[in-house]
């Protein structure tokens, strides 16, 4: 069963792509990630269109069967502009979290950079892994979390499900993104992001262009899909590049055993 959000939908066919595996439950779908226990979205329930939202304990109890041995409840909703009792979620400890979707026609967006290059090889890779541990949460387990992302999304890549573009400059990747196809001609982006030292020189910019063309070229997509947080540096980029607001991701956690 395809999601109805666009946001799930496309999760989910990374999700896949990176080796997990989706399950139909009674109302929800069980996503999971068995190669990497840490990692929150890839380890979730997904409530489906019109689900009961009321019993924020009753989700609760649906992720700890599902993933008994987890210290982390992670709740989706594949409703495009949910709404519900944000406020009952949160008095039983949940965070609350709505990105924005945005869609943009690849026409629109795609242009080639003969400096952007596909990332391959152990050093390429290895420059990528320094990124994302830069963006990192501090968190004492994250390198090893952000260790097995790579090799999911190293998989993803070397079986044609994925690429990863990179710019290199001073001899190594300073920037890079994802971008995997999806069902009905969509493209969706993964995990833009730019070391510290390099931002503010359009690097992302040039990356999700670049990102653009290669879907259509190689994938013939012809739709653009990016998740980005409401107040995040990044929205105001994807906005000037043509991106435009489709709907909302909510995305519902609790820390530690419930």
């Amino acid at each position: 069963m395809t999601a109805a959000s666009i946001a799930f939908a496309t999760d989910l066919v990374a999700r896949v792509a990176e080796g997990g595996t989706v399950e139909q439950a009674d109302g929800s779908r069980i996503v999971r990630t068995p190669a990497n226990p840490a990692f929150r979205w890839g380890n979730f329930v997904l409530a489906d269109p019109g689900a009961d939202l009321t019993d924020p304990e009753g989700w609760a109890r649906r992720h700890r069967e599902a993933f008994p041995e987890l210290d982390f409840t992670t709740v989706g909703i594949d409703d495009a502009h949910a709404r519900f009792d944000e406020e009952a979620w949160r008095g039983a400890g949940f965070e609350v979290e709505r990105s924005i979707v945005l869609r943009a026609p690849s026409a629109e967006v795609a242009a080639t950079d003969g400096a952007i290059e596909e990332v391959d090889g152990e050093a390429d890779w290895s420059d990528v892994e320094a990124i994302e541990l830069e963006l990192g949460s501090g968190e004492a387990d994250h390198a090893v979390f952000v260790g097995r992302r790579i090799d999911a999304e190293r998989t993803a890549v070397q079986a044609g499900r994925a690429a990863w573009l990179g710019l290199r400059e001073d001899g190594r990747i300073v920037s890079a993104l994802g971008v995997l196809p999806a069902p009905r001609g969509i493209a969706r982006y993964q995990n833009v992001g730019t070391l510290a030292a390099y931002r503010r020189r359009g690097a992302a910019g040039r990356l999700v262009r670049a990102g653009a063309a290669l879907a259509a070229s190689r994938w013939g997509c012809s739709d653009l899909v990016i998740v980005a947080d409401v107040d995040g540096a990044a929205i105001a980029l994807y906005r000037r590049l043509g991106f435009r607001d489709a709907e909302t991701q909510v995305q519902l956690t609790r820390m530690g055993r419930s």
